[in-house]
């Protein structure tokens, strides 16, 4: 892959896009289920431990000389344990695509083409994906641009038009939960955004000023953290914390409750829009960093040759990647809050930790 630049306004822009990707529909009903009433809470110290993060990740991406994620564990842990961590971190972001591009195909399949299969969704889905791999970085990012204006018009006016819904008594009694209980729902949208936001530094040295990157990223991450912190007190607000804990996409059905007239119907599908576009980016940056990480890892000289490959056993995935939804959202709940928890958080530790070692050790040698 050659080498493209990006500036740090298109990775603000990417890395709020990102953040919002499934988060703002599934978010909500997890953190009602583990909250309760509660949930605000939860998710607003979630939104500013993510801040931590965020330093951590480009800490580790700037005390490497602007490496990607894959050269940084290359060089750190050397050839053993680096490929090995490589490896690890590959097929976390391609099992995630695979994830993401089942759940956009059961969404869009129950929700709005209930005549279509759900296969033949991904399918078109995963081929406009490879189709966008073909054109490189720079024309994601700025298509990113394109979108992200309508995309925060579009949520305002969900926000505006479902206000006059809102019922405060939902939130009472307040502070009932448990520590325990805000904490795992904290733990829960950490697992789901910030965590997940390692994916970027395998973006992150194509930013042409990389201070200005790490500036472009909190923005992003801020303002993405204040639409799901929104979007969790409507949820709550509206439908009530059971309600939300029982549906698969509270999001989606409290804007099914904005009544506009006979004249305007269907106004959910302007969240849908919001929710496809989001989720479609996330997955297409994780396909990117899965494509790009075994590009470097094998020192191949065109990663192009690699797209097709991998978009097909990304799809094939998909289809048996979650047998059931009872089983998704036992995993997203559970077993995906180790798995991002390792390589988003503590990966980049370890890695932070191994070069300041290093460079102590070079500083003494020297």
């Amino acid at each position: 892959m050659k080498k493209e630049k990006i500036s740090s306004v298109q990775f603000m822009i990417i890395v709020c896009i990102f953040s919002i990707g499934t988060t703002i529909v599934q978010i909500p009903r997890g953190l009602a289920a583990s909250a309760k009433q509660d949930a605000w809470i939860a998710i607003i110290i979630a939104v500013f431990i993510g801040f931590f993060v965020i330093l951590l990740l480009t800490n580790v991406s700037q005390s490497n000389s602007q490496m990607t994620f894959i050269d940084i564990m290359k060089q750190q842990f050397g050839k053993p344990i680096g490929f090995i961590a490589s490896l690890s971190f590959i097929f976390f972001a391609l099992h995630s695509s695979a994830a993401l591009l089942s759940y956009m195909g059961d969404f869009l399949s129950t929700q709005i083409l209930t005549e279509t299969p759900t296969s033949i969704i991904q399918f078109i889905i995963i081929i406009v994906i490879s189709f966008a791999m073909k054109l490189g970085i720079e024309s994601i990012a700025r298509s990113t641009e394109i979108f992200f204006f309508w995309i925060l018009l579009f949520l305002l006016f969900i926000f505006l038009f479902t206000s006059p819904l809102l019922q405060f008594e939902n939130m009472l009694p307040l502070m009932e939960s448990s520590p325990k209980q805000i904490g795992k729902g904290a733990l829960l949208y950490l697992s789901v955004t910030p965590f997940t936001l390692v994916i970027l530094m395998m973006v992150f040295p194509a930013i042409n000023n990389s201070q200005q990157g790490k500036k472009g990223m909190l923005i992003g991450y801020a303002l993405a953290g204040l639409i799901i912190i929104t979007f969790t007190f409507y949820t709550i607000l509206i439908l009530g914390p059971d309600a939300t804990a029982r549906n698969n996409v509270p999001t989606y059905l409290i804007a099914k409750k904005i009544n506009l007239g006979p004249m305007f119907g269907r106004v959910e599908a302007i969240l849908a829009f919001v929710w496809i576009i989001c989720i479609f980016y996330k997955l297409l940056f994780y396909f990117y960093a899965s494509s790009l990480g075994v590009t470097q890892l094998f020192q191949l000289k065109d990663g192009n040759s690699l797209i097709l490959p991998l978009a097909m056993y990304c799809y094939l995935l998909s289809i048996i990647v979650y047998p059931s939804t009872t089983y998704r959202n036992d995993w997203d709940e559970n077993i995906f809050v180790a798995y991002s928890l390792t390589h988003g958080f503590i990966l980049p530790i370890v890695l932070l930790l191994t070069t300041f070692i290093r460079q102590k050790w070079k500083n003494k040698q020297s």
